[in-house]
């Protein structure tokens, strides 16, 4: 049978804790002590507080137990301060170096710390804040660096599995002329999580190579806000993924972005992806600066945006300029308003083909002007074909119509959206006398001839050839080569694309 511990002769067995927990009620042999042996390591009159000398003794050794653990890191034991004044760089560049070492979480307290250099991750660490409003890194006046740098981890492997999570990171753009918030080059299935990310000069985040040119992959962004970037100098962006695929953007905010320099073409850019294969579900797009684009997917392929919502974006909601892409399940609404030149919902461009826009709500803005077109197919290097279908349109009841498809795609296929008719039936009599009929077809668009298809119900008469000529933005031509006589030549016709 195991013996119980014996008070004050177990040290380094049962614990140093544990034997003056015991020797409050035991004698030195086990056995129990006597009321007045108990009375005497307590402070009358009443209160059954241990005593001083005990208290201080518990509290020295349970703070040692926390702090000196075998499970955390702790910044302000590193000498990080958080009164939103001091220069904590070096100190957390400690503590950060530690968590990496020993393979330990590092725990940001609440307040502020001031980052006069920029913090480097040379190897995979997981740092958490006291919540992502109690914890703010704050990029010191003239940093000119993004706060937080990963140096791209080894050669072909990248920095693998980082984590962070419930902290802000505040860029004073203001106070800048370049960097901004996290630049994750090397990155590999690292979690961004809960983190709020504002006034950043050029990135909130960059997610971008590894180190000897190999693609970063497989990060998550999950249940953030980049936000408040609209007044920088720079490019005031959320996200730019260069280099980096197969990523997700799940649950995150895209809120009043938009700095007053272009990474491309004439825009800032919320999220702008530059590598392909990512995943864009579930997230907001609110607003903007200087007519910044929501989402920009340019020169790649295969992205997916999938169940956001695009609320009154600055510019067009999403720019493709690439292939394949799968735009679905997305609210559009207020398309432009934020912005000052017209704007569309989605619009393709250089030689954007193989995309597929299907079951999307789209509003225009109340404001005249803001709104170019729900949807833009610009003919630039031969754009289509594209899939536009199952879409719904509509225009704000204080604005103006505008184009609802406006679409120059070379075989693009636009069918069954609502509030945008692309299909019609019906039937046409080239009458006795004649040899063609105009058919109002009653389209949002002129259709194509290949789309057209006629069928004669009778005879035809005299006539023996028919065809179809002369499609208009109103009205298709139905032609014979013979006048029909007294039966005339009747048809059905149907349009489909």
């Amino acid at each position: 049978m195991v013996r119980l511990p014996q008070p004050g002769g177990d040290s380094n067995q049962w614990g140093d804790i544990l034997n003056t927990f015991l020797q409050v009620e035991h004698n030195t042999d086990g056995s129990l002590r006597r009321g007045s042996d108990i009375d005497a390591k307590y402070v009358k009159p009443g209160s059954g507080i241990p005593s001083t000398d005990l208290t201080s003794a518990l509290q020295t050794q349970i703070s040692t137990a926390i702090h000196q653990n075998d499970h955390v890191i702790f910044a302000k034991d590193y000498g990080a301060v958080f009164d939103g004044s001091t220069n904590d760089a070096s100190a957390l560049q400690t503590a950060i170096n530690t968590a990496i070492s020993t393979k330990k979480p590092l725990l940001l307290p609440p307040g502020t710390a001031i980052i006069g250099t920029a913090l480097s991750i040379s190897a995979p660490l997981t740092i958490l804040g006291s919540g992502r409003e109690s914890t703010i890194l704050k990029a010191a006046n003239s940093l000119n660096a993004y706060v937080i740098s990963f140096t791209g981890g080894s050669t072909g492997v990248g920095i693998v599995g980082a984590h962070f999570a419930d902290f802000t990171i505040d860029g004073n753009s203001a106070n800048q002329t370049a960097g901004g918030g996290i630049l994750a080059n090397g990155a590999v299935q690292c979690s961004f999580e809960r983190l709020h990310v504002t006034s950043v000069y050029n990135w909130g985040l960059k997610l971008g190579p590894i180190t000897g040119g190999a693609f970063g992959h497989h990060n998550r962004v999950v249940s953030c806000l980049f936000d408040n970037s609209g007044s920088s100098a720079g490019f005031g962006g959320g996200v730019w993924v260069t280099s980096s695929d197969e990523n997700w953007y799940v649950a995150t905010d895209f809120e009043f972005l938009g700095g007053a320099s272009n990474p491309v073409d004439s825009n800032p850019i919320m999220l702008y992806d530059e590598a392909g294969l990512q995943y864009i579900i579930g997230c907001n797009f609110v607003s903007g600066s200087h007519n910044c684009i929501g989402i920009r997917i340019q020169n790649t392929k295969s992205s997916k945006v999938i169940g956001c919502i695009f609320d009154g974006v600055a510019g067009d909601a999403v720019f493709i300029a690439g292939n394949k892409c799968l735009v679905t399940q997305n609210t559009f609404t207020g398309i432009g308003d934020a912005g000052s030149t017209a704007a569309s919902g989605v619009h393709t461009q250089f030689a954007a083909m193989y995309n597929v826009i299907t079951d999307n709500v789209f509003e225009t803005s109340a404001t005249v002007a803001r709104t170019r077109s729900h949807i833009y197919e610009e003919q630039i290097g031969s754009s289509g074909p594209n899939i536009i279908e199952n879409n719904s349109f509509s225009n704000n009841a204080f604005a103006p119509t505008v184009a609802i498809v406006d679409s120059n795609g070379i075989g693009t296929v636009v069918r069954n959206n609502l509030g945008y008719k692309t299909e019609a039936t019906g039937t046409a009599v080239v009458t006795n006398g004649t040899t063609s009929a105009a058919v109002t077809h009653g389209l949002a668009a002129t259709p194509l001839l290949a789309n057209i298809t006629i069928s004669p119900t009778n005879n035809l008469g005299t006539a023996t050839k028919f065809w179809v000529s002369n499609p208009t933005s109103t009205q298709f031509t139905i032609n014979v080569d013979a006048n029909p006589g007294a039966s005339t030549a009747t048809f059905s016709w149907s349009i489909r694309p």
